[in-house]
């Protein structure tokens, strides 16, 4: 496997406040890794590597180049960067700048254009297509209503266009690997159309208290619907309360999910967060801590489920450096490769070629797939129940 230096250019802000990027070790090109998964197996059910606002390192534009660096940056890689080390999922901000989209993180404009990340996507795809690619969107508009009617109808004719439509999939909640395979994703929190290309999302939580954060849905072309579990408690501040408690809460629930029925729930899982409202050091702080609880739980030998899609700043990198030449220990890319593997590391591979009566995940009996109760764990090779998941036996 060919390695890379990943090296990024320094940036000086107006004041002479310099933001560097500290040089990483050689990073392992993840450009395949998804060839390893079962065709069978649902999406639902993977641990995937995201980034929030992710293209904060494309450079910036307008407002952005003054106050981009300071203000708005979450990651350190590029958007091929991140694709190189294994992100599969990003969160980007569909902005009407003038007669064009530009991928925004609130009022900071980035350099690239929306169409352009786009055929990034399908470009990447075309190159890799073992591989798929999980796009969710968001306007950041404090206009509201006026807003959003100018930017429905444009981002929906960049969307359909001749050069883009076919590399969308529709949702479907049990949608597979093997249906989503050299192909995007596109999940929006907003109405561009009556009808969504890929899956519109309701009931986005930002709320810090679990019980709050099953509300969601995610509705497809076709009005299949499913639970969207979701935690993106994203302001923290300084003292961080409730953040790691609400991540280890959504690890628990996403391992724990029965993922047997038709309408199985997705997770989204937001490490990103600010400890100091308006400043990118904050989402490098509270990186430090945020990382650093997923890589415990998952060190865990008895968390060998998926997780669910994981959002994070300044994936792929395992230190940044912020103003004042402070150095953050993100493990950035540690997260990313552990997330990676999680998908492998369980000897109980879930297999979803069939959908079986829901079964507790929490019981100790084992079943057949014909929804037999067995009388003790079964030693003969087959597929089989067992908590909420079906088990191989070899």
């Amino acid at each position: 496997m060919k390695r890379i230096l990943l090296l990024l250019a320094t940036a000086i802000l107006p004041g002479s406040m310099l933001v560097t990027q500290a040089q990483e070790p050689p990073v392992q090109e993840q450009n395949d890794w998804m060839a390893r998964l079962d065709d069978k197996r649902l999406v639902a059910d993977l641990s995937l590597p995201g980034t929030h606002d992710a293209a904060t390192a494309e450079g910036w534009s307008g407002l952005g180049t003054i106050l981009g660096d300071l203000t708005a940056r979450a990651q350190e890689l590029t958007i091929a960067e991140q694709w190189a080390v294994g992100v599969r999922v990003f969160d980007i901000r569909p902005q009407k700048d003038g007669d064009v989209l530009r991928c925004m993180h609130g009022i900071c404009g980035t350099s690239l254009l929306v169409g352009d990340y786009f055929a990034k996507m399908r470009d990447l795809l075309a190159a890799s297509p073992t591989e798929f690619a999980i796009v969710a969107t968001k306007i950041d508009t404090s206009e509201g209503e006026p807003e959003l009617a100018e930017w429905a109808p444009m981002f929906s004719s960049l969307i359909q266009s001749d050069s883009l439509r076919e590399c969308f999939v529709e949702f479907s909640p049990t949608l597979t690997v093997g249906d989503l395979r050299g192909k995007i994703l596109l999940l929006s929190r907003n109405r561009y159309a009556d009808i969504p290309l890929g899956g519109f999302v309701d009931g986005w939580s930002s709320d810090k208290d679990f019980a709050n954060q099953q509300g969601g849905t995610i509705t497809g072309a076709d009005g299949s619907s499913c639970p969207l579990w979701m935690q993106d408690y994203y302001q923290p501040n300084e003292d961080r309360e409730g953040k790691d408690e609400a991540v280890r809460l959504m690890l628990d629930a996403a391992m724990n999910r029965d993922l047997t029925g038709n309408q199985p729930a997705w997770v989204m899982n937001y490490t990103a967060g600010n400890t100091q409202t308006f400043l990118s050091d904050g989402y490098r702080d509270n990186a430090v801590y945020a990382h650093q609880v997923v890589l415990d739980y998952l060190a865990d030998a008895d968390h060998n489920g998926s997780t669910g899609i994981i959002f994070m700043d300044f994936a792929g990198v395992d230190t940044t450096t912020g103003s004042s030449d402070t150095t953050y220990e993100v493990k950035g890319l540690q997260l990313v490769d552990a997330l990676i593997a999680q998908n492998f590391r369980a000897a109980a591979t879930a297999i979803h070629d069939v959908h079986q009566p829901m079964f507790h995940a929490h019981s100790d009996s084992w079943h057949d797939l014909n929804g037999r109760k067995l009388a003790k764990q079964p030693t003969t090779p087959g597929i089989y129940l067992h908590q909420g998941r079906k088990i191989i036996i070899r």
